[in-house]
């Protein structure tokens, strides 16, 4: 979406655009995540893949209600990828479609 992607690192199309941002291997981003998921129900999902250090839910600003996204930090690659592999196309009780996962990103 406006970004490239090249050799893990993403950045806006203008240098400067936007912060730019590495691939994090022990981070997962998820999509499509049923709206009445809160970071505890997110971390609850994750956590038989391995030890979750953070969730981070997004919300619209104006309404507070989710965008059925969210990023988790696992401790270690090992979980991240095993909850990728196992989370990818699961469709949780409540939502429309199936979740979609990627490797997550932090800000360099």
């Amino acid at each position: 979406e406006g970004g490239v992607h090249s050799g893990g690192e993403w950045s806006g199309e203008e240098e400067g655009s936007r912060p730019r941002y590495v691939f994090n291997p022990k981070s997962i981003f998820v999509r499509s995540l049923p709206r009445s998921y809160d970071a505890l129900m997110v971390a609850d999902l994750c956590t038989p893949f391995g030890p979750v250090a953070d969730v981070k839910v997004y919300y619209f600003k104006n309404s507070r209600e989710s965008k059925g996204s969210a990023t988790v930090e696992f401790l270690d690659e090992e979980a991240a990828e095993k909850a990728r592999s196992n989370l990818d196309g699961l469709v949780l009780e409540g939502a429309k479609d199936a979740l979609d996962v990627d490797t997550g990103k932090t800000r360099a």
